[in-house]
Order: C-alpha cells, then sequence, then structure tokens
C-alpha cells in the first residue's frame, strides 16, 4: 500500500509540475504580448507627439 501510495505522490508531484510550468509559458506569451502592445502604443504615442511638434 505504501509503495503504491509513494507512486501516486510522485504521479501528483510531477503533473503538479508540469502544470506549473504550463501556467509560467503562458505568463511569458501574456507578458511578452503585452510588451508588444505597450511597445507600439508607446511608438504611436511618440509619433503623435512628433506629428505636433512639427
Amino acid at each position: 500500500m505504501s509503495m503504491s501510495g509513494n507512486g501516486n505522490r510522485q504521479g501528483i508531484g510531477a503533473h503538479f509540475a508540469t502544470f506549473i510550468q504550463d501556467v509560467s509559458l503562458i505568463k511569458k506569451k501574456l507578458y511578452l504580448e503585452n510588451c508588444k502592445r505597450l511597445a507600439v502604443l508607446v511608438i504611436q504615442g511618440v509619433r503623435y507627439l512628433i506629428k505636433i511638434d512639427d
């Protein structure tokens, strides 16, 4: 019983580890997408300000 219980715990731990990795990957993707959006907004804002200066 204890042996199978141990194996089960390791299995759950492995699933949890992969789940955490998946979540971190998703967070990284979202972070990169947000950074791209911010960069685009900043560039648009700068262009807008330059046009006003002209």
